[in-house]
């Protein structure tokens, strides 16, 4: 392996432990106060998805998939239906918490915090499903270009 694909796979091994590490770090708050939540696999997809496509959209050459022409254009066709999705789930959540009162919504919670985690709960769910909106709807742009370079003048 060449030292170059050995830098792109360590650096890109490196990022994915941040984005574990901050999964567990903004999940944690919401663990330890309360056992329930109401769409804990799509707050994870969110973060997971913000992150990725940020890093891709602004770190593209320096990743393993700089130079992979077939896994741009599939990782296009993955961002495009994700827009929907994230939005239509970003919906359910504000639905959910709207027709809800803060006891129904954090019932394990004291009554002091529930205040506390109701913000904290929509801040970060609409910090992570705008970045991964607007991520995932830029990313596909930001490939295009690089399948054009990278055809065309051999860059990313």
């Amino acid at each position: 392996m060449e030292a170059v694909t050995r830098s792109r796979l360590l650096l890109e091994l490196l990022w994915w432990v941040i984005t574990a590490i901050a999964v567990v770090a903004v999940m944690y708050p919401i663990v330890s106060y309360t056992n329930y939540h109401p769409a804990p696999w799509q707050n994870v997809a969110y973060i997971v998805a913000a992150i990725t496509f940020t890093r891709y959209l602004f770190l593209l050459p320096t990743t393993l998939i700089a130079q992979k022409q077939a896994f741009k254009v599939m990782l296009m066709f993955v961002c495009m239906p994700l827009v929907p999705v994230f939005w239509v789930w970003l919906a359910e959540f504000q639905g959910y918490i709207d027709d809800r009162n803060i006891e129904d919504l954090l019932p394990d919670v004291l009554p002091d915090d529930h205040e506390f985690m109701l913000k904290y709960l929509r801040n970060e769910m609409m910090f992570f499903c705008t970045l991964a909106i607007i991520s995932a709807f830029i990313l596909p742009i930001r490939l295009i270009i690089s399948l054009f370079r990278t055809h065309n003048y051999g860059t990313v």
